[in-house]
């Protein structure tokens, strides 16, 4: 959320639709990234790895989330998309 910002998940489609401009998560894919360089687009798909890790780490014990409003406030802290 602070630097890639909200990352939906897209169904599985052709390689190439018009609609997946932002970071995106690819269904059976992994993720498609994009950035105003090559080297804004990989930190960009790092930073997603880096944020997957944890998740991941944590199976299916709970974890407390943030909420949207922390979310939020994170997410304009750091310039990122939220909540589109």
């Amino acid at each position: 959320m602070m630097r890639v910002g909200q990352t939906p998940l897209l169904p599985h489609a052709a390689p190439g639709d018009a609609g997946q401009a932002r970071e995106r998560e690819r269904q059976d894919h992994g993720p498609v990234v994009s950035g105003g360089s090559v080297r804004a687009a990989v930190d960009a798909a790092v930073e997603l790895e880096e944020v997957c890790a944890p998740v991941l780490a944590l199976g299916d014990r709970p974890a407390r989330l943030p909420t949207e409003e922390e979310a939020g406030e994170l997410a304009g802290r750091y310039g990122s998309c939220w909540g589109e």
